[in-house]
C-alpha cells in the first residue's frame, strides 16, 4: 500500500515550500504471508529519533516468547516479550559501548508454528 502526503514547510523568514512524499507502508501484511520476523543488523541509540531502539519487526506473529540481547561476555543486557518494545543501548543505567552484541528470539506464529532465530547486531556510538 502506498500513501501520498502533502508537505508544507514555512521558514522563520516566511518562505513557503510545498512538496509531496509517497510512503510505502511496509508492515501491512497480507493474511497469507508467511510468519517471520526481521531484525536489523545495526542500530545507533544516540537520541536523534532514528534507529534509537532495537527490536524485531514481526509478520503474522501472535506472541513473542522472548527477544534477548547479550554482550560479548554472554551477559544478558536486555530482554522483552512485548511487540514494538526494544533495547535503547542502556544496561544497568549506563550507555553500552559500540560493539557487536548477540541476539536470540523465539516467537509463535498465528498458525501456532514456533520460529527461532539468532544473530548479531552492531551498536554504533
Amino acid at each position: 500500500k502506498q500513501v501520498e502526503y502533502l508537505i508544507k514547510m514555512v521558514s522563520s523568514g516566511g518562505c513557503v515550500t510545498v512538496d509531496t512524499m509517497t510512503v510505502r507502508v511496509a508492515n501491512q501484511v497480507e493474511p497469507n504471508a508467511p510468519c517471520d520476523f526481521f531484525i536489523p543488523n545495526a542500530f545507533s541509540p544516540n537520541g536523534d529519533g532514528r534507529n534509537d531502539t532495537y527490536f524485531p519487526f514481526t509478520i503474522n506473529i501472535k506472541e513473542i516468547k522472548f527477544f534477548r540481547i547479550f554482550n560479548r561476555w554472554g551477559e544478558l543486557v536486555y530482554e522483552t516479550r512485548m511487540f514494538g518494545e526494544g533495547w535503547n543501548g542502556i544496561y544497568k543505567n549506563k550507555p553500552q559501548p559500540g560493539d557487536v552484541y548477540v541476539w536470540t528470539a523465539e516467537a509463535i506464529c498465528n498458525d501456532g508454528t514456533v520460529i527461532r532465530r539468532s544473530g548479531n547486531v552492531l551498536l554504533l556510538r
